[in-house]
C-alpha cells in the first residue's frame, strides 16, 4: 500500500511551495525519460505533459515571461524542432518522433494551451507566441480537423 503523504501543520511559503513543486516535476520528467530510455516503454507524451506542467505552475506563480519562454520552447519542440528542448539535464532526447497521432493533438493542445495563458499577459510579445503556435501548423491543422 502506498503511504500517504502527511499534511504540514504550518502553511509553507508559495516561494518554498514553488521551488518544492518545481524540484518535484523536474524528478518527474528525469524518471519518466528515463523509463523510456533504459527500459524501452513509450513515454514521450508523458514527459511532454510533464514538461506543460511545469510550464503552468509557472503560469500560476505570475512568472509569465518564463512561462511564455518555456511554452514558446515547447511548442517548437511539439512543432518538430529537437533544438528547443529545454532540459539540459536529460541530454538530446527526440521524443516526438514516439507520438502516435492522438498524442501529437494531445501535445499541441498542452503546448497552446499554455501559449495563450502566458501571452495574454504580454501581448507585446504575441508575435513570438505566434510563430511557436506556427511551428506547430501541420500538427494543429491536423488537431482541428479531427
Amino acid at each position: 500500500m502506498r503511504a500517504v503523504a502527511q499534511v504540514p501543520d504550518e502553511p509553507r511559503t508559495i516561494a518554498a511551495s514553488a521551488a518544492e513543486a518545481r524540484a518535484a516535476l523536474d524528478a518527474s520528467i528525469a524518471l519518466t525519460a528515463r523509463l523510456g530510455r533504459e527500459f524501452g516503454y513509450r513515454m514521450g507524451y508523458r514527459v511532454i505533459h510533464l514538461v506543460r506542467n511545469d510550464v503552468h505552475v509557472e503560469n500560476l506563480l505570475g512568472a509569465k515571461a518564463l512561462a511564455l519562454d518555456e511554452a514558446i520552447a515547447l511548442a517548437r519542440f511539439v512543432g518538430g524542432d529537437g533544438t528547443a528542448w529545454r532540459d539540459a539535464a536529460l541530454g538530446a532526447w527526440d521524443p516526438v518522433t514516439e507520438l502516435d497521432g492522438l498524442e501529437r493533438q494531445l501535445a499541441c493542445d498542452d503546448a497552446l494551451g499554455e501559449l495563450a495563458l502566458a501571452a495574454a499577459w504580454q501581448p507585446d510579445r504575441l508575435d513570438r507566441a505566434w510563430g511557436a503556435a506556427a511551428a506547430m501548423a501541420p500538427f494543429v491543422r491536423e488537431w482541428l480537423a479531427a
